[in-house]
């Protein structure tokens, strides 16, 4: 798992993008973002996936 420099967990936002609309939109840390993109590439193989790092929730 990436880590910040506190050692938090570095929180990513994953997208499956249709064109210029956002049609999966999801926030977790990183481990799970990248199975989930993972994931969507496989369900999603034309459309964009992108993989973004956020801030933390609150």
């Amino acid at each position: 798992m990436h880590a910040t420099t506190e050692g938090e967990p570095e929180w990513r936002r994953v997208r499956v993008w249709f064109g210029e609309f956002a049609i999966a939109d999801s926030t977790c840390v990183s481990d799970l973002a990248d199975k989930l993109e993972a994931l969507h590439r496989q369900r999603f193989a034309r459309l964009l996936i992108t993989n973004e790092p956020v801030t933390p929730p609150d």
